[in-house]
């Protein structure tokens, strides 16, 4: 039961931790199009 509640905590940094790189790569690339146009 321990495992399973820390594992509940790490999920969600986890997913988050995901989202800002997803965002971070979004404007990366969008910065990295802008340049290149």
């Amino acid at each position: 039961a321990h495992l399973v509640m820390e594992k509940k905590e790490i999920q969600p940094s986890v997913m988050n931790a995901f989202d800002l790189i997803s965002m971070s790569k979004g404007l990366n690339l969008g910065n990295l199009f802008d340049e290149e146009q």
